[in-house]
């Protein structure tokens, strides 16, 4: 669910009244007092439980999370978002988060926006159907959501870890979002990757002097290893880049789209 505001003053008298509470167990403790119902709580132990009840309280962090489409049916599409379980017509609807919307645009990355862990319901009036993906709860963790648009003019949103913030300039991150297992050959290096699996390339040193590197893909089909992408991919070390290996809409057939940014 999108993160529910809360007022700054409650957050700073609830921490305020669990600070007092843990002082005067501690005061107790010491003095011999006893509770009224029976014998004295611990002090260590009533810091876990106010601590727990702390955390209970306080909703889940949210993560950063952006959008990432290639084969698109228009140059930007919008999507409305709202929590999986909650009702159409609540009887509270403070109580559930609006609406948000999520714009994604052709080969571009979206600009980040926080979002909590849990289930959501996408839709867009350029695709049939409504979209479902899950957010994990992930502490500090960062997440693209990829349109991966069908061939029966449906799409579906598949959450990954935003590895931007762990490749440095010049690495590639691969993801292979078939339902094949494919093989990659960069350079020298060779990796295997199951369906959602991912690398991270990284260029030779020294670099070739023409500043470029050998790539070849196979995907596995039944117990045979089929070509799919043979080609030369420029090095550049100002850059990093995200490649993704998905299905064509059209075809099924496997498609590579590297886009790159800038650290």
């Amino acid at each position: 669910m999108f993160v529910p505001t809360m007022p700054q003053l409650l957050v700073s008298r609830l921490t305020r009244m669990l600070r007092l509470a843990c002082r005067f167990a501690m005061e107790n403790t010491a003095h011999g007092a006893r509770a009224t119902c029976g014998a004295a709580i611990p002090a260590a132990t009533f810091i876990k439980l106010t601590g727990l009840a702390a955390f209970t309280l306080v909703p889940a962090l949210a993560a950063p999370v952006r959008t990432l489409a290639f084969d698109l049916p228009a140059s930007a599409v919008s999507f409305d978002v709202s929590p999986a379980d909650a009702p159409a017509d609540a009887a509270h609807p403070a109580a559930h988060p609006a609406k948000a919307r999520l714009e994604a645009r052709k080969n571009q990355f979206g600009e980040p926006q926080a979002m909590a862990p849990g289930s959501y319901v996408a839709s867009s009036s350029a695709f049939k159907s409504t979209a479902q993906f899950t957010l994990p709860e992930s502490p500090g963790a960062r997440f693209l959501l990829l349109i991966l648009p069908k061939s029966d003019g449906t799409c579906a949103i598949l959450p990954i870890p935003d590895a931007s913030a762990h490749i440095g300039p010049g690495d590639r991150f691969l993801l292979n979002a078939t339902a094949d297992e494919i093989a990659v050959r960069f350079g020298s290096t060779r990796s295997n990757l199951k369906p959602g699996a991912s690398v991270v390339l990284r260029p030779p040193h020294p670099a070739p002097q023409d500043h470029r590197i050998e790539v070849e893909m196979v995907r596995q089909v039944g117990s045979e290893w089929v070509p799919f992408n043979s080609t030369y991919w420029p090095l550049d070390p100002t850059a990093r880049s995200f490649v993704l290996v998905h299905p064509d809409p059209l075809t099924g057939n496997p498609r590579v789209h590297n886009l790159s940014e800038i650290p």
